[in-house]
């Protein structure tokens, strides 16, 4: 019987290693919860708990009252959240749990979770849903009618304030069910895992002590926390760490980052070194882009994504006027800028907007955070990271880069600039200073190259130029007078000769679906039932499109990828062999190329605009000498 449950262990790990497409720091983190299960005599529901923290101990943990708490310590961009679902899915492949709480202390992360629970996602929590094909989810916004089944993954995606107390939905039951508390109390073989756990060493003394309490009330068999900061008092649980510093100087799973540094002359305001700091973050942006656009070009594969410069302020207020200005004096459109601070609640379409800003499409340049955005905010293309007044130190710019390291294709490309992250250090911090402060943190690269590279703007900055307000009057009073208008959406194009697709043969995995010959030992990971390929495949493409709708398109999507799968040789009685989220992109592609073709149309509603020029203030530059032309309104042709 042990070696049998061995075998099962090892079958549940490798099918994870094979399908999860794990990078090494992720697969050396599952390796060991695989050899702390496998050290075991009996599964998991079955062991003591005494037992469990034995063997937690006897693997480098401190072991501490009620649950083992294993924390991983991964840096942003490397996966954490890949590597909670990967270690789900294996528990749940090899027999040892059937029911997981998942622990975000944030609406933005909860959200997060809740989207990637769902098989459709293109970032499925569970990595595949060959492993984990139905999971039988939890949220907040269920708590009351929520059935558990005992014939599947069980997932409860909650907040500690949820567990605490504060929801009584939690705690509560009626006279048909239990609530949700005694349910999982009532599991020998429940799992806890906390993302971002340093929040549970970070919060008020009086809420840490609340929220591990709430936990171990709970009686889990195994907590698990994930975290790219660990804290002092928590370092002796972290079962396996690949940290910032580690990661940059390997140079492979995120980003290479190159540091800016100006020092803020002493004779200059606020208000004026803010400009500075935002053109020299605009001109690197626009480097950015046409990297981007150049790299896109010669590689169509990719989709280009528009390049996003992240700026950090000071206060609600701060980002405001920083919003103003960019648009005022820099010419950006109101939708190609986003203001995110605790005292504004975006709006869904905002949300939408933030979540959807590494999408091809995304016409949003510049994102304006007040500490909105530290975390569960994984998009892949920011590329200038621009901390502006009391923010600008080396360890606030060190702390905000985590947004950015991300790599939009998964990988490095090759390319200097599509592939490193700029971040601005323009303080009071002093150029040698930050030099020595980068080498004591992060050492040199394996090339012995620095690991964060650190460069001064050798005189490419535009200084201010002092100036005196005067104002533009009103010579004659005119009234435009401008139709009202509107923009008519098209319709998207969903009837078209899907065998006319190109490059069809790329989104194959490898193999002839005719005969289904393999050329790797990998395809396996691609093998699908053929209308779970249609069902998934179609979900994405209507997740993908905000313009689709799943009431009025989902028929129409799916003849689509039928016609598409049947083209290739696929038959609806045998499995085939190509991935479904690869099928769904292309086709997303396809209708998205169509729709976007489509000429413009605008309707002219009833009645006019009046536009009536008024005078203004104009900034002049106090040395500017002899006097200012001025056209008569009469002149105008």
């Amino acid at each position: 019987m042990l070696s049998l449950r061995r075998y099962r262990l090892d079958a549940a790990y490798e099918t994870v290693l094979r399908i999860g497409r794990l990078r090494k720091p992720q697969r050396k983190a599952i390796e060991l919860v695989h050899a702390l299960i496998k050290d075991l005599d009996r599964d998991l529901p079955l062991v003591p708990q005494k037992e469990l923290q034995l063997k937690a101990s006897e693997a480098g943990v401190r072991a501490t009252a009620g649950a083992p708490e294993l924390m991983f310590q991964l840096a942003t961009g490397v996966g954490k959240t890949r590597l909670m679902g990967a270690i789900m899915a294996y528990l749940y492949r090899a027999g040892q749990t059937k029911n997981c709480v998942i622990l975000a202390p944030r609406k933005t992360i909860l959200a997060k979770f809740e989207r990637e629970s769902q098989t459709s996602s293109s970032k499925y929590l569970f990595l595949d849903a060959v492993l984990v094909p139905e999971p039988n989810l939890c949220f907040r916004s269920t708590l009351e009618s929520f059935t558990p089944d005992p014939g599947r993954l069980n997932v409860f995606i909650l907040s500690p304030q949820t567990i605490t107390g504060s929801d009584r939905r939690f705690a509560q039951g009626d006279d048909f069910r239990s609530s949700t508390l005694e349910y999982l109390r009532g599991r020998n073989d429940l799992i806890v895992c906390i993302d971002e756990s340093h929040h549970l060493g970070r919060q008020s003394d009086e809420d840490v002590a609340a929220w591990r309490q709430a936990v171990r009330q709970l009686e889990p068999r195994l907590q698990f926390g994930f975290t790219a900061t660990v804290p002092r008092a928590d370092a002796a649980t972290v079962l396996y760490s690949y940290d910032l510093p580690e990661c940059l100087r390997d140079g492979i799973y995120t980003k290479s980052v190159k540091m800016w540094v100006e020092p803020a002359p002493a004779d200059i305001s606020e208000d004026d070194w803010d400009k500075v700091t935002l053109d020299f973050a605009l001109q690197r942006l626009e480097t950015k882009r046409l990297a981007m656009k150049d790299y896109c070009e010669r590689h169509p594969e990719n989709p280009f994504l528009e390049p996003v410069l992240l700026v950090a302020a000071r206060d609600t207020e701060h980002a405001d006027s920083v919003g103003a200005w960019l648009r005022e004096r820099r010419g950006l459109a109101q939708d190609e800028i986003q203001i995110a601070h605790s005292h504004r609640t975006p709006s869904e379409a905002e949300l939408e907007q933030l979540v959807a800003i590494d999408r091809p499409g995304n016409r949003i340049r510049v994102v304006v955070n007040v500490f909105q955005l530290s975390e569960g905010w994984d998009v892949t293309n920011v590329y200038v990271v621009a901390p502006l007044r009391a923010m600008a130190t080396f360890q606030n710019a060190v702390q905000t880069m985590g947004r950015g390291l991300r790599l939009p294709f998964g990988t490095r490309v090759g390319e200097p600039e599509v592939d490193t992250l700029d971040v601005l250090c323009f303080g009071k911090e002093s150029f040698e200073r930050i030099v020595e402060l980068a080498t004591a943190e992060f050492g040199k690269a394996v090339d012995g190259s620095a690991a964060l590279a650190i460069e001064g703007t050798q005189g490419a900055l535009d200084l201010p130029v002092e100036t005196r307000p005067i104002t533009i009057a009103v010579q004659k009073n005119v009234t435009f007078e401008v139709p009202k208008v509107r923009r008519v959406p098209p319709e998207p194009v969903l009837d078209f000769e899907v065998g006319s697709i190109r490059e069809l043969t790329r989104y194959v995995a490898g193999l002839d679906l005719v005969s289904l010959d393999r050329s790797s030992a990998e395809d396996e990971a691609l093998r699908y039932d053929f209308r779970s390929v249609v069902r998934v495949a179609t979900l994405r493409v209507l997740s993908e499109l905000p313009y689709l709708s799943a009431a009025a398109h989902t028929n129409q999507i799916e003849g689509l990828i039928r016609r598409l799968l049947e083209g290739l040789g696929a038959d609806e009685r045998a499995d085939v062999s190509v991935d479904p989220v690869k099928v769904a992109a292309l086709m997303a592609e396809e209708i998205d190329r169509r729709y976007k073709s489509q000429p413009v149309k605008f309707l002219v509603d009833e009645g006019i605009v009046r536009i009536e020029p008024r005078e203004f203030e104009w900034p002049l530059r106090v040395d500017l000498e002899g006097p200012i032309d001025k056209q008569s309104v009469a002149e105008w042709q």
